[in-house]
């Protein structure tokens, strides 16, 4: 770790002169903790202080990120936060777990050693993933082990300074928000504030107490008071006023107590989303992140630029309504989809643009309503015009649409491409093909939008044949963005391949190995805690041995991209073009007549009966299939399945800028 993170550690006085300032009496204190991000606020908690206000209870928000960020080093918070060295490792989660269960209840060494070294016991279908940097031969692992050693010694008085400040506070309740690695860290301060502050109510809520998780939460941890399980926004205020109010929550929709536990065990009368009733989003206040930019303001030296401000138009997932994607475990109880009405959300992104300027926007959504491409982003195209926006949309887009994007101020997309084989998407479920994924990359790079998108394998189904295809393909891509992460398929609760594995050839399903030193409880309950999970195949296969000539040109395509091109001008009467490829067959090609008109037809993927029709004009349609395989063995075109898409890119929009060049 750097000089810049360790010096963070000298900005401690500063978290604490930020604490005594923001001090005063509030019925409700909500708390962010490790590792809550540090590049943006919660909008859930956004979202719940400015309901309680609305409500006419006071209301502050504690962000414990911060200061934990300055004790360990910022870069190793940012670091762990994103899931260093892999998310299924919860780093985060054990630096905790000690402080919740106490001295000599959890073995240290055997983490270090099973999860942090690869060790570990049983199936690693997962396991023989693992970036360079932490390579198993690697110094850099041990460096990296040593830091995060370090980092648990600060935990106990990371805790006490926060028991310390929630004293001083003396709220009558206490809420956490519990998403990814905050779940050890939120139980371990609970527990403490207890014993401090009894006549405090405490209370967890967020997607790690959702369903089953929520359950064993209240049957494990009895000094929670209460779990909200599934939607918030509409029962939260309820339950802050019966609290303050000394009345019953018991009938409370999705709120779950000790008292409620034998219902809860039943899955006919399990809360649920639906149960509880979806809030509409219209009716939301606009979430209220002024604590955050507060505390940040003490503490900028620590959270890594730039600093988003997050802003949610819909919830749900449309897509995942009718086609659940297979390994996705996102929405956890119901995938039903909702989004804002246009001016509705237009007028709350001006006025958060307002309260928080120059501030970049992250649209948390987990899918973009395809309406808004006619109505809300055209809206936001005509009224603000230095927008930085962040969507998550689906790779089938059009052009058009991305061109709306892109004059909305949307500079990063996440289109949900994660393989370039087309059977291992439909085993997937996405919906799209390989040209398609490859079609969306090459029309962002063009307009001048970063992709976030990831290369992903080991779904039951996929063949070494697929792979074989994928590396195939590789190097004629190297002038489009490269994917930003590659990995195995997490078992995550939710999903299909989860809650039917048996079906998709899944079989010894059980917790990640990490969840074993987190807790110290009975194999039952660990798994009722547990997010992601471990796996094996039913037909044996071991992934890691058809992958690797995948992995190598991912390897290479990650390595050239940066001095590859593939461009052309179009002179009207032929097409020049210029191919800096590594694996070009020739750095020049001038094409025309029926190779230009076929090359600039597929600029989008096209099935040959268009191309017939082109070929008409030129010759008539027996010369097409000479044509189709010149452009084809000049790397200049893909097929699949009979459709067709040319990979060249205009020369003049043509655009390397990303979202890190932007900021």
């Amino acid at each position: 770790m750097g000089e810049q993170g360790r010096g963070c550690v000298e900005h401690q006085s500063l978290t604490k002169a930020a604490s005594n300032r923001d001090a005063a009496d509030h019925d409700v204190l909500l708390v962010s903790m490790p590792f809550g991000s540090l590049c943006d606020p919660s909008i859930a908690l956004g979202l719940l202080k400015a309901g309680l206000n609305r409500a006419g209870i006071s209301c502050a928000v504690r962000y414990f990120t911060f200061p934990f960020a300055a004790k360990i080093g910022a870069q190793l918070y940012f670091e762990l936060a994103n899931g260093t060295p892999r998310l299924t490792a919860l780093v985060g989660e054990w630096l905790f777990a000690e402080a919740l269960w106490g001295p000599g209840r959890l073995d240290s060494a055997a983490y270090v050693e099973e999860v942090l070294r690869d060790r570990g016991r049983g199936s690693r279908s997962d396991d023989f993933w693992s970036s360079h940097r932490f390579a198993a031969d690697a110094p850099e692992r041990e460096e990296f082990i040593e830091e995060v050693l370090r980092a648990h010694v600060a935990v106990a008085p990371f805790l006490d300074d926060c028991i310390d400040e929630v004293v001083r506070r003396r709220p009558r309740i206490l809420g956490f928000t519990s998403v990814f690695q905050q779940q050890i860290a939120s139980l371990a301060l609970a527990s403490r504030v207890r014993q401090a502050l009894p006549e405090t109510f405490l209370l967890i809520g967020g997607a790690n107490v959702e369903g089953a998780m929520g359950n064993e939460v209240v049957r494990q941890f009895d000094f929670l008071d209460a779990v909200v399980s599934g939607e918030a926004d509409a029962v939260f205020p309820q339950l802050v006023l019966r609290v303050l109010a000394g009345e019953s929550i018991e009938a409370l929709p999705g709120v779950l107590t000790r008292q409620t536990l034998s219902l809860a065990d039943e899955p006919s009368t399990a809360p649920s989303n639906e149960q509880n009733g979806f809030v509409d989003l219209n009716a939301l206040p606009y979430p209220d992140y002024d604590d955050f930019f507060q505390q940040l303001h003490f503490e900028s030296d620590v959270a890594p630029a730039p600093v988003r401000v997050t802003f949610e138009t819909s919830r749900g997932c449309w897509w995942g309504a009718k086609h659940h994607c297979t390994f996705c475990g996102l929405n956890g109880l119901s995938m039903a989809y909702r989004s804002k009405r246009p001016q509705r959300a237009l007028d709350e992104l001006m006025a958060l643009n307002q309260r928080y300027p120059g501030r970049a926007i992250s649209v948390v959504d987990n899918i973009l309503d395809t309406s808004y491409f006619r109505t809300f982003l055209p809206l936001l195209r005509d009224s603000v015009t230095d927008l930085n926006l962040f969507y998550e949309i689906k790779s089938n887009v059009s052009k058009d649409q991305l061109r709306v994007l892109r004059d909305a101020g949307v500079i990063c997309v996440q289109p949900g491409i994660e393989s370039l084989s087309t059977h291992i998407l439909r085993l997937m479920r996405k919906g799209v093909t390989m040209l398609q994924n490859i079609q969306t990359l090459k029309w962002c790079r063009e307009l001048g939008i970063d992709v976030a998108w990831n290369v992903i394998w080991g779904f039951p189904g996929e063949t070494a044949r697929d792979y074989e295809q994928c590396a195939a393909l590789v190097p004629l891509l190297t002038h489009l963005q490269p994917p930003g992460m590659r990995a195995p398929i997490r078992l995550d609760r939710f999903s299909p391949y989860f809650e039917q594995a048996q079906d998709f050839g899944i079989t010894n399903v059980r917790p990640h190995l990490a969840y074993e030193h987190l807790y110290d409880l009975p194999a039952p309950a660990i798994a009722n805690l547990a997010y992601f999970f471990r796996f094996d195949y039913a037909d044996g296969r071991q992934v890691h041995h058809y992958t690797a000539p995948l992995l190598e040109q991912l390897d290479a395509w990650a390595q050239n991209h940066s001095t590859s091109e593939l461009l052309y001008v179009d002179n009207e009467n032929h097409l020049s073009i210029r191919d800096l490829r590594p694996a070009a067959r020739r750095p020049h090609h001038v094409l025309d007549g029926l190779h230009r008109e076929v090359l600039l037809a597929c600029d989008r993927v096209h099935g040959v009966a268009h191309l017939e029709a082109l070929a008409e004009k030129h010759g008539g349609p027996d010369t097409l299939p000479g044509v189709l395989a010149d452009l084809i063995d000049a790397g200049l075109l893909l097929t699949e399945d009979g459709h067709y898409l040319a990979l060249a890119l205009p020369e003049g929009s043509y655009s390397r800028f990303t979202l890190r060049d932007r900021d």
